[in-house]
């Protein structure tokens, strides 16, 4: 029953931002969280900025994310914005030394062969870093704080969390391996613009360890929709059977919904025909939307359907029809996890007591 109602209410609301037409979504341009010009120029310059070495660049928008928090987001709110902004920096300074709130880009790189990973931080930030339980370490030359295996430190007026060994790269222009920087932008101009930009390029080292042999690199773009938009570069029979793979996987999910859909006729509750109704039409969207296309040789691209409308009230609406349904899934398996500690405890307890 849990299973269905979260189905329902997830068609219901993407029902009620019409399934796009599949080839208007994926010919038009995806905007950025808030309708700005997306992450794109950000993430080029994260390109630029990694190691040249780095497989991975991801860049997210996440000043517009912590702009709708901090204004009150979907849900109605009579609080003072500026002096919750405030108080909530103050807090902030008091856990980390830095307000964290003032930060308005992520971006992530990963060098493979080195296993170096960081996470970089546009601010501004102001400040010393603290934060309990860390002590001083010097990473890479920048001084800093670490963790256990994770370092922290303000470098150049960002905040940059990762291994230790990725300090030593940050702003390193020593290409003594492949210079990947170039394929990255290459595979990024195959995917618009979006509040979530992410290129990934295969060494290598890596590309024979891969299920799908003679892929090359790939790029995903995320709007504000929650539509994505992926494109991946390789030989033509590594993209045929990652089609194909995509293919397979659609049909057994949307198997699996339609059987969960089907249910719904024979539930008791008030508005259930309706909700079936909808739920029919939805799902008859989703199996006619063109999830893959070839429009050059050695290219595979993809996208999907948008969750919600471009705003704030298509996500308050989606929002409405979705945290219930997660709550009536999650509060009681949560009780049920808590029940079963409190039956194993007892029962050590049982073990422990000498009769």
């Amino acid at each position: 029953m849990r299973l269905r109602t979260l189905l329902v209410l997830a068609a219901l609301a993407a029902a009620c931002s019409k399934s796009p037409d599949p080839a208007a979504t994926q010919s038009a341009p995806l905007s950025a969280p808030g309708g700005g010009p997306g992450m794109r120029a950000a993430h080029l310059l994260a390109v630029d900025a990694a190691p040249p070495g780095a497989a991975v660049v991801a860049t997210l928008d996440v000043g517009s994310v912590l702009d709708g928090f901090l204004s009150g987001g979907p849900l109605p709110t009579t609080r003072d914005a500026s002096a919750f902004r405030r108080a909530i920096g103050e807090a902030s300074r008091k856990d980390f030394g830095i307000d964290l709130f003032a930060a308005r880009s992520l971006s992530l790189w990963v060098v493979i062969e080195s296993k170096a990973v960081a996470l970089v931080v546009e601010g501004p930030f102001d400040g010393a870093l603290a934060f309990a339980g860390a002590e001083a370490a010097d990473l890479g030359g920048h001084p800093g704080l670490k963790l256990g295996e994770v370092g922290a430190a303000l470098v150049g007026g960002k905040l940059v969390v990762g291994t230790p060994g990725a300090f030593a790269l940050l702003g390193s222009k020593d290409a003594a391996g492949t210079d990947l920087r170039a394929r990255h932008k290459e595979v990024l101009g195959s995917v618009a613009d979006g509040g979530v930009q992410v290129s990934v390029v295969v060494p290598e080292a890596l590309a024979a360890t891969l299920p799908v042999k003679g892929l090359e690199a790939a790029a995903l773009s995320a709007s504000s929709s929650l539509s994505l938009a992926v494109a991946v570069k390789g030989e033509a029979a590594a993209l045929d059977a990652l089609a194909a793979q995509v293919t397979t996987l659609r049909g057994e999910v949307l198997g699996h919904l339609r059987s969960a859909a089907s249910g719904l006729r024979t539930e008791a509750f008030p508005g259930a025909s309706i909700m079936a109704v909808i739920t029919d039409a939805t799902l008859a969207d989703l199996e006619a939307f063109q999830w893959t296309t070839r429009p050059a040789p050695g290219l595979l691209t993809g996208a999907t359907p948008g969750l919600f409308p471009q705003g704030a009230s298509g996500a308050a609406s989606t929002a409405a029809f979705i945290i219930p349904a997660m709550a009536a899934v999650a509060i009681p398996a949560f009780t049920r996890y808590m029940d079963r500690a409190k039956e194993a405890e007892t029962l050590r307890a049982r073990h422990l007591v000498p009769e």
